[in-house]
C-alpha cells in the first residue's frame, strides 16, 4: 500500500506559541536590521532548531513545524529529514524556509539537520541536528455522525480500546457551546448535537502530546411517511411505494400469517403483484438504514390486500318476444363472492342488481329488451365485467342473419405484428342495409358500423343477391348485433323521449381463434450520451429489429444494438422458433442523446499554514444539478460528489461527471490530476553556458506551473552584493550574459505569499570554445576564392564581410571571398556543447583576365588554327592554356592549330595569382565536311517535248556555297553554263554531257557529277477506246488495259480513281488516263464511260434470200453473253437455228443467207424466238418476233 501524507493535522498548543514567537522574531529583525543581524537581536550565537521532539501519529500522517533563525536579508535555509528507513528528504529557500512544514508518515526516530547559508559567501555557522521520536497514533473510534431514536441513546466512544497505553491518555469531551461533559475515553448522550472531544498524554514534564481533537454530529432518526399507490391490489397490478421525504432504506413484504420477504434497497419500489405468493392481506415493510447505531431500528408498515377478481356465468333464461318488447330473463350465478354486481347502462351510469352475493346463489335480471348486455362485479376494489345476450323471439326478415362458425378465420402472423381474424355474416333475405355492433367479452365495445349491399348499376338499386359480409376482427370472443336505421324499427320511449331500436343479436358468444405475441420488453423513452448498448428482456427465443423511423438506412438485426443517432425507433422481436404461431411484437421507443460533460478541476484554495487545498470542478455545458460528480483518491474512494473537493492526501485524484437520468453513461475517461505537496514544491531547472563570444546562458525551470502565481529572481554578483532582478519576474526561463549566483523563488497562484519552493543556479564563464583555423597572412584571390575553415569538428560557420554582410555555412560548405579587408568569422558546434570562437583574416582581391578565342585559320585539307586575344596586361603578365575535352593542356602558345574535331578550352589567368573563377572559353570544332555526294536527276528528251530538266541532289545541302554548270556536246566542246550558276536545276534542250561542280565557303571543290542526255525513240502509246458501257448495278463493265508502262493515274473528273495498270470503272462519267514510258515520258488519252444495264438484242425484220446485203444477222450489246435462235415457218418447221456462247459487243453473228436444205425458202412470213442471257449475273430474257422473207 502507498502511504499517504495527511494535510488536516490539528497543531500541538506548544507549536501555536512557537509559531507566535517566530513572528515576533520576524518582526524584530525587521525593525533593528539597520544596526544588527537576527541572531544578534535575539541574543543568539548560533542557529538552533525550535520544534517538537517527540511527535504522534494521529488520525494517519502529522504534519510538525520546525523553526530556524538567521539573516533575513538573503539568508538560505536548507533541510534535510532523514526517516527511519533511511530515506533522505531535502528542502532548501529563502526567508520563506526559516519554518519547516514536515509530514511524519512512519513511526521510529527522524533526524532533522539545519544549514544556513548566504548567497555568494557559503555556510553560516555549523549545522545544527535534532533527533524526533515519532510514535504511531491512537485507533479512532468515535465516527462523524450516528443517528438516534426518540427516547433512546448511544454510547460514544473517542478510541479503540486496542489502542497502546490507553490508560495514558487523557480526554476532554465538550457540547458545540463549549461546555465540558466528559473527560473519560467515552460517553452517553441521549439527544442532538454536535460534540467534540479532545485527547493527549501527558509527558514528564507535564506538557501535552500527541494532542488531537475529533468531532461527531448527534441527530435523531428520520421522521418519514411511508407512500403506498392503493391498499387493494388485483391481478396485473404492480405495487408502487416511496418513502416522503426521500431516505434509503430496505423493502419488505409480509403475508398474514408468514415471515417477512426482502425486496430490494432504496428509497421506492416498483414490484408485480404476480411475484406475491398467492392472494391475501399483507403488510409492506420499510427500515431505515443506520449502520452507526445497529440498535436504533426505525421502521415503517402499511397493509395491503391482494384479492382475486369476482367471478360469475350469466344464463339465458327466456328471449325476448319481439321487437321493444322488455320481457326478456338473464339469470346470473356468482362462483364467488362478489361485494356488488350492476348493469352497465353507458359509462358512467349503471344498475346495481344485488350486493353481498354468495357462490352458487343465482339472481334473475328481467325486463330486458333483445340485445347485449354487460355486468360488473366487485370484489375487494377487484372489477371484473362479461356480456351475454338476449335473443328476439320474432326475428324481422330484414334482420335474420346466421354466422357459419366455418366462415371464421383466425389470425395470422405478419411481418411485424398481427394480421387481425375475420367472421361472415350472412343474412337469410336481401338487399341488405342494416348498422351493427361488436362488443368483446367482457362487453367494452370492439366495432361498429354499417352492413349495406352493393348498388346495381342498371337500375341504382340494393342488390338483393349481396347478403353476405366479412368482418375483420383481433382474436377473442365477441358479441355481435345488428339493427335497423329505418324509421320503422324506431320508437320513441315514452318516458324519457329517447329513440328505442330493435336489435337482434347473435345467438351466443363466438370466438375468433387469435395468436399469442411474443414477449419482450425495453426502456420506451430515454436518453443515452455517445452510445448505449440497447439489450432487450425476453425469456423466449426472440430476434430483434431495430428501425430508425424517418431514416433511409437500413433496418438493424439481432440481440443487442448499439445506439448512436437519437430518434424514434420502432422495435420488434420475432420468434426464430415458431414465427407462425407466436406472432411478431412491436414497441416505440423515443431515445435522445445527450454530449458528454465537459469539465475541468482547478485548484481555488490553498492554506499557506498548512498545505490545506480545495479543489473545485468547472462545468462548461451543464448546470451542477443536471450532473452527478464524483470524486474519487487514488485508493478508488468515494471522498465528494459535491463541486468541491478537499483532498485529505497528497496524490492522484480522479473526477467523473455523468449528465443525469441517462442510461449507460458516456465513455469519457474520468479526469485524472495530481494534488501536489505544494508547500514542498520540487522546483529544478536546465542551464545552458555562458559563452565569452555568445550566446548568452539560459536558465530554464522545471515545477509544476500550474500552481504558481509568481516567480522571484535575484542575482549576487563576485562581491557578493545582491540584486532584484524585478524585470524577470514571472519567467520560467531568462537569458543572462553576466556570470554569478542566480536565485528563483516561486509563490503560490492561489495565496500569493505563499512560498512553494526555491533553487539556487551559479553560472561561470566558459573557456571551452570550438576550434578552427584561418589563414595567419594576407590571403591574395583573384575575383573571389571559395574558402572552408580548417577544422577537425563539424562546425558551422557564421562570416562576416570587410562591408558587414554576413553568410552562414556548415563545415562541408564554401563561402565565397570576393571583398578586400578584414573578414570575421565564428565557429558553433552544433552537436557539443561548446561555446562558438570568433577569429579574424585579411583577403585582397584582384581582378580576372577578360579574354577570347579568335579563329584565325582554316584550310581546304581541314586543319583549323585559333589565337587569344585578352585584356588587361600583355603576353608576359598572363598565362594561357589550350585543353582538350579530357583537361590535358596542349598548349600554352598564343596561337594553337589543329586537324583533330572536338571541343577545346582557352584559360587566361593573372600569372602568379590563385586561379580566378572563370568560365572557359569553350572551341567547338565540327569535323570539316571534305566532300559531298552529288547526283544528277535526268531523263531523257521525251518525242512531245523540247527538252528536259536535269535537277541537282545533295546529301549535304547547307555545306554547298557556290555551283558551277558545264555542257559537252557529242564532239567534246565543253561551255559553261552560267545561266543555272548557284541553281539547283537545269534544263537541258540538246544532246550531250551535262556536268555540275559545287564548292564550300572555303571555294574548295567538295563535289561533281556528269549526266548524258538523249532524245526519245519509243513509239509506244497507250490504247484506249472512245467509249465504254458499263452497268453499275450489276458491277458490269469490261476492264480497261492500256498496256505496258512503268505508271498509271487514272481520273474521273479530277478525281485520282486509281494508279494500277487495269482499270474497272463503275462510274459514268468523262475519264483521263496519264502514264509513264519506260523513259519517264508522259503521255495523256481521255475516253467516256456511258450507262447500259439492259440486254439489247438487234436483228433486221426482213430478209431477201441470196442477198449477202439483205442477210438475216444479230448485233448484241456488252451485256449479252450467249443466245440461242430459232426461226420456223407456218407450219412449225424449223428453217433456221443458231447458238452462240462468246459473243463479242457490236459484232454481227448468226448469219443467215435465207436458204434451207439448200433451197430458198419461200416468201412469206416466218416465227422467230430469241433467246439470250448475262451469265455473270444470271439474266435471261426471251423475245418471239416474225422475219418476212421477200424478193
Amino acid at each position: 500500500m502507498k502511504k499517504r501524507k495527511n494535510i488536516f493535522p490539528i497543531k500541538f498548543l506548544w507549536l501555536t506559541a512557537c509559531l507566535l514567537m517566530g513572528i515576533f522574531g520576524a518582526m524584530l529583525s525587521a525593525a533593528i536590521h539597520e544596526k544588527s543581524t537576527f541572531l544578534e537581536a535575539i541574543g543568539v550565537n548560533e542557529v538552533e532548531i525550535l520544534g517538537p521532539e517527540r511527535v504522534c501519529l494521529v488520525g494517519g500522517n502529522k504534519i510538525e513545524e520546525y523553526i530556524a533563525g538567521g539573516d533575513f536579508q538573503g539568508d538560505r535555509f536548507s533541510w534535510s529529514v532523514t526517516l527511519p528507513d533511511g530515506t533522505q528528504r531535502i528542502f532548501s529557500g529563502s526567508e520563506s524556509f526559516i519554518r519547516l512544514p514536515f509530514t511524519f508518515s512512519q513511526p521510529g526516530l527522524h533526524i532533522i539537520q539545519l544549514t544556513v547559508s548566504r548567497v555568494g559567501s557559503g555556510p553560516v555557522g555549523a549545522p545544527q541536528i535534532k533527533e524526533v521520536l515519532v510514535l504511531p497514533g491512537a485507533e479512532i473510534a468515535l465516527q462523524p455522525s450516528y443517528t438516534i431514536c426518540q427516547g433512546d441513546g448511544i454510547l460514544l466512544k473517542a478510541l479503540a480500546t486496542s489502542t497502546a497505553d490507553l490508560n495514558d491518555y487523557s480526554f476532554e469531551w465538550k457540547d458545540n457551546e463549549g461546555n465540558l461533559v466528559g473527560d473519560e475515553n467515552t460517553l452517553f448522550v441521549d439527544e442532538e448535537g454536535d460534540f467534540t472531544v479532545s485527547y493527549s498524554i501527558i509527558n514528564s514534564n507535564g506538557d501535552q502530546e500527541c494532542e488531537n481533537t475529533l468531532s461527531t454530529s448527534i441527530k435523531n432518526s428520520a421522521e418519514f411517511d411511508l407512500i403506498i399507490s392503493q391498499t387493494n391490489y388485483c391481478p396485473g397490478n404492480d405495487l408502487i411505494a416511496n418513502t416522503d421525504p426521500q431516505v434509503q432504506g430496505r423493502w419488505y413484504y409480509e403475508k398474514e400469517g408468514e415471515s417477512k420477504v426482502f425486496i430490494s434497497q432504496g428509497n421506492a419500489i416498483q414490484y408485480p403483484t404476480g411475484n406475491l405468493p398467492g392472494f391475501g392481506n399483507y403488510k409492506l415493510i420499510f427500515e431505515l438504514i443506520n449502520e452507526s447505531n445497529p440498535d436504533c431500528e426505525v421502521r415503517e408498515e402499511v397493509s395491503f390486500i391482494y384479492g382475486p377478481f369476482p367471478a360469475f356465468v350469466i344464463e339465458e333464461e327466456v328471449k325476448a318476444s319481439e321487437c321493444f318488447e322488455g320481457d326478456g330473463v338473464l339469470t346470473i350465478i356468482p362462483l364467488s363472492q362478489i361485494s356488488q354486481i350492476s348493469l352497465v347502462i353507458d359509462e358512467d351510469n349503471s344498475i346495481v342488481i344485488g350486493t353481498n352475493l354468495e357462490p352458487g346463489v343465482p339472481i334473475t335480471v328481467d325486463n330486458l329488451k333483445s340485445g347485449v348486455y354487460t355486468f360488473e362485479a366487485f370484489l375487494n376494489g377487484c372489477r371484473f365485467t362479461q356480456a351475454s345476450v338476449v335473443n328476439l323471439e320474432d326475428i324481422p326478415d330484414q334482420l335474420k342473419f346466421s354466422i357459419d362458425p366455418a366462415s371464421i378465420v383466425p389470425e395470422t402472423c405478419a411481418e411485424d405484428g398481427v394480421n387481425p381474424g375475420s367472421f361472415t355474416v350472412v343474412f337469410e333475405s336481401g338487399p341488405v342495409d342494416v348498422k351493427y355492433e361488436l362488443y368483446f367479452k367482457n362487453g367494452g365495445l370492439a366495432k361498429q358500423g354499417e352492413l349495406k349491399s352493393q348498388i346495381n348499376d342498371v337500375d341504382g338499386t340494393l342488390d338483393e343477391n349481396d347478403t353476405e359480409f366479412t368482418i375483420e376482427v383481433l382474436g377473442g370472443g365477441y358479441y355481435f348485433e345488428v339493427f335497423l336505421p329505418e324509421d320503422d324499427f324506431v320508437v320513441l320511449n315514452a318516458d324519457d323521449d329517447e329513440e328505442e331500436r330493435c336489435y337482434v343479436p347473435f345467438i351466443e358468444e363466438f370466438e375468433v381463434p387469435g395468436l399469442p405475441q411474443v414477449r419482450f420488453s425495453a426502456p420506451r423513452e430515454f436518453s443515452f450520451c455517445e452510445s448505449y448498448e440497447l439489450t432487450p428482456t425476453t425469456d423466449q427465443p426472440l430476434e430483434f429489429e431495430l428501425r430508425l423511423v424517418g431514416s433511409t438506412e437500413p433496418s438493424r438485426f439481432g440481440e443487442t444494438f448499439i445506439i448512436e443517432e437519437p430518434g424514434d425507433y420502432e422495435l420488434i422481436g420475432r420468434h426464430t422458433v415458431l414465427p407462425d404461431e407466436i406472432c411478431p411484437r412491436i414497441i416505440e421507443l423515443k431515445i435522445d442523446k445527450v454530449e458528454p460533460v465537459i469539465f475541468e478541476p482547478k485548484l481555488v484554495d490553498l492554506v499557506c499554514s498548512t498545505g490545506a487545498q480545495t479543489w473545485e470542478v468547472e462545468i462548461d455545458n451543464y448546470s451542477p444539478a443536471e450532473v452527478d460528480i464524483r470524486w474519487y483518491d487514488e485508493e478508488g474512494d468515494l471522498v465528494s460528489s459535491l463541486t468541491t473537493m478537499s483532498p485529505a492526501e497528497f496524490g492522484m485524484y480522479t473526477v467523473d461527471i455523468q449528465p443525469k437520468n441517462i442510461l449507460g453513461s458516456c465513455d469519457v475517461d474520468p479526469y485524472e490530476f495530481e494534488v501536489p505537496d505544494l508547500l514542498n514544491l520540487s522546483v529544478g531547472y536546465e542551464k545552458s553556458q555562458l559563452c565569452p563570444f555568445g550566446p548568452d546562458a539560459t536558465i530554464t525551470l522545471d515545477a509544476i506551473f500550474d500552481f504558481v502565481g509568481r516567480i522571484r529572481w535575484r542575482y549576487s554578483d563576485e562581491n557578493g552584493e545582491i540584486f532584484e532582478l524585478t524585470d524577470l519576474e514571472d519567467e520560467t526561463e531568462i537569458t543572462i550574459s553576466q556570470s554569478g549566483v542566480y536565485e528563483a523563488t516561486l509563490y503560490s497562484s492561489i495565496n500569493i505569499d505563499c512560498e512553494l519552493g526555491n533553487v539556487e543556479i551559479e553560472v561561470d564563464i566558459s573557456d571551452n570554445l570550438t576550434q578552427f583555423d584561418v589563414p595567419e597572412e594576407e590571403l591574395v584571390v583573384c575575383e573571389s576564392y571559395e574558402w572552408i575553415p580548417d577544422s577537425n569538428f563539424p562546425l558551422n560557420y557564421i562570416l562576416t564581410y570587410p562591408d558587414g554582410k554576413e553568410e552562414i555555412a556548415s563545415s562541408s560548405e564554401l563561402f565565397v571571398l570576393d571583398q578586400t579587408g578584414e573578414y570575421l568569422i565564428r565557429g558553433e558546434d552544433p552537436s557539443n556543447p561548446i561555446c562558438p570562437n570568433e577569429k579574424t583574416f585579411d583577403v585582397r582581391v584582384v581582378q580576372p583576365i577578360v579574354f577570347t578565342a579568335e579563329k584565325v585559320g582554316q584550310t581546304c585539307a581541314g586543319e583549323f588554327t585559333y589565337a587569344a586575344n585578352f585584356s588587361p596586361g600583355n603576353v608576359n603578365e598572363v598565362e594561357i592554356r589550350w585543353r582538350d575535352a579530357t583537361g590535358t593542356v596542349l598548349s600554352e602558345d598564343l596561337t594553337f592549330s589543329t586537324f583533330t574535331p572536338g571541343t577545346y578550352t582557352l584559360e587566361v589567368q593573372p600569372a602568379g595569382s590563385i586561379p580566378c573563377d572563370v568560365d572557359f572559353e569553350e572551341i567547338l570544332i565540327e569535323a570539316p565536311v571534305l566532300s559531298v555526294d552529288v547526283s544528277l536527276q535526268a531523263g531523257i528528251i521525251c518525242p512531245d517535248d523540247l527538252s528536259t530538266l536535269i535537277v541537282l541532289e545533295v546529301d549535304l545541302q547547307e555545306e554547298v556555297d557556290r555551283i558551277e554548270w558545264y555542257f559537252t556536246d557529242p564532239d567534246g566542246n565543253t561551255e559553261s553554263l552560267n545561266q543555272y550558276e548557284d541553281l539547283y536545276e537545269a534544263v537541258a534542250d540538246r544532246e550531250g554531257t551535262y556536268e555540275v561542280i559545287v564548292y564550300n565557303r572555303l571555294n574548295c571543290p567538295i563535289g561533281d557529277y556528269q549526266a548524258l542526255i538523249l532524245r526519245s525513240m519509243d513509239d509506244v502509246r497507250p490504247e484506249v477506246k472512245d467509249v465504254y458501257e458499263i452497268c453499275a448495278e450489276y458491277e458490269i463493265g469490261e476492264t480497261i488495259n492500256p498496256g505496258n508502262f512503268s505508271n498509271y493515274t487514272w481520273y474521273l473528273e479530277d478525281a485520282v480513281v486509281s494508279t494500277n495498270p487495269t482499270f474497272k470503272p463503275q462510274v459514268v462519267g468523262e475519264y483521263t488516263l496519264i502514264v509513264n514510258s519506260m523513259e519517264n515520258c508522259e503521255y495523256v488519252v481521255t475516253f467516256e464511260v456511258e450507262e447500259e444495264c439492259e440486254l439489247r438484242i438487234a436483228h433486221p425484220n426482213a430478209i431477201i434470200p441470196g442477198d449477202s446485203e439483205r442477210n438475216f444477222l444479230i448485233f448484241s450489246n456488252y451485256l449479252v453473253d450467249e443466245l440461242d435462235i430459232w426461226i420456223f415457218n407456218k407450219w412449225g418447221q424449223e428453217v433456221f437455228t443458231c447458238s452462240e456462247t462468246n459473243i463479242q459487243s457490236n459484232t454481227a453473228f448468226c448469219i443467215w443467207d435465207g436458204y434451207y436444205r439448200g433451197e430458198k425458202i419461200p416468201i412469206g412470213s416466218y416465227a422467230v424466238r430469241i433467246y439470250y442471257k448475262n451469265t455473270q449475273e444470271g439474266i435471261e430474257e426471251t423475245q418471239m418476233t416474225t422475219l418476212t422473207v421477200i424478193e
